[in-house]
């Protein structure tokens, strides 16, 4: 196998480059925050351009892509890294260690598991908890909806779940319930008010209605067009009337519990 010398690729002014260009992308927009769309071209060549033009590339990248950084910036949900995160991101890609064996990474587990204590610390729940991080929201709800139905035990089951969601529920969830082969007609949605959030009493009598199967609730903390966060405490203590298991999309409402002030609203997590 032919050796990299990666010496060659003169890293040294590129990181340089690349710091101005992320300043660039943390300071205030000059042109438009949301660019328009112009087409791509040559998106795969036949032949690489060489190093010398990543900062040109580096550089179209930004100027063609939403400025999630911009302080003016409110049009989405979607934020960016902090600097450092994103300083920091180019070593843990360099290093790409896999977190399925400890072997593979040896510090990244431990961040893993710390970090996991800490979240559930920071919510308040048990130290017995345990966790795992996912890509992203949609895959969260995949997951925990998963571990919900009895995971692959009880995968001859669905017909038994009923899955009561909150008005306010983001789509992902139900796209979760048809990979998970959950039947439509099983799925519930709660009414809710103005904004989505969920009637406790509604749910209670929903449960009551299907007592006997395996009912999941899942609500919401943090919804995506009002962020609109569900009564958490009083559907947790319905949920434990009625043993049904309690399930809180918190992707959106979550980084509340590292807010003193806010820190309520997470209450019943």
């Amino acid at each position: 196998m032919e050796t990299i010398n990666f010496s060659d690729l003169d890293i040294a002014p590129l990181a340089s480059t690349l710091g101005r260009t992320l300043e660039t992308i943390y300071r205030p927009a000059t042109g438009r925050v949301i660019p328009s769309e112009t087409q791509v071209t040559s998106i795969l060549p036949e032949e690489g351009v060489g190093a010398e033009a990543l900062p040109g590339l580096w550089q179209e990248i930004v100027e063609r892509s939403t400025r999630l950084a911009e302080p003016t910036m409110l049009g989405h949900m979607d934020t960016a890294p902090h600097p450092v995160a994103a300083l920091t991101d180019c070593v843990v890609s360099a290093l790409n260690n896999n977190l399925l064996f400890r072997e593979l990474s040896p510090f990244a587990s431990q961040i893993e598991e710390g970090l996991i204590e800490a979240f559930a610390q920071r919510l308040g729940l048990p130290v017995s908890s345990t966790g795992t991080f996912c890509s992203g929201g949609s895959i969260a709800n995949l997951t925990a909806l998963f571990v919900a139905c009895g995971g692959f035990e009880n995968i001859e089951s669905r017909d038994r779940v009923r899955l009561h969601v909150s008005e306010c529920h983001h789509a992902s969830v139900m796209k979760a319930a048809a990979v998970l082969g959950i039947p439509k007609a099983h799925i519930l949605v709660m009414p809710g008010d103005d904004t989505g959030r969920c009637q406790p009493s509604a749910l209670d009598e929903q449960l009551s209605r299907h007592a006997g199967l395996h009912n999941i609730v899942a609500v919401v903390a943090g919804s995506t067009i009002h962020g609109a966060i569900d009564p958490l405490a009083e559907i947790g203590a319905i949920c434990r009337r009625h043993d049904a298991w309690f399930h809180v999309d918190a992707i959106y409402g979550g980084a509340l519990c590292f807010s003193g002030q806010h820190r309520h609203h997470l209450a019943g997590v």
